[in-house]
């Protein structure tokens, strides 16, 4: 059997919606971490191209941190 492209289309539309990635998405953000998503040093890259020490640990905690390690 064969079917249009048409068919195929509206079939897919029907049956899975047109927002399935937006639905996949979701799903993942509420069931895993991102530990299981992405690898340790894609999350490193993340970190360190979009966020400060600032952004992420208080002043003291910084300032505590680098007294332990000095």
């Amino acid at each position: 059997m064969s079917f249009s492209h048409k068919q195929e289309d509206d079939f897919f539309r029907t049956v899975v919606g047109t927002d399935i990635i937006e639905k996949c998405i979701e799903w993942i953000n509420s069931n895993l971490d991102p530990n299981n998503v992405f690898d340790d040093q894609t999350l490193k890259d993340y970190v360190q191209s979009n966020f400060n020490p600032e952004d992420v640990f208080k002043h003291s905690e910084l300032q505590q941190w680098a007294d332990d390690n000095l």
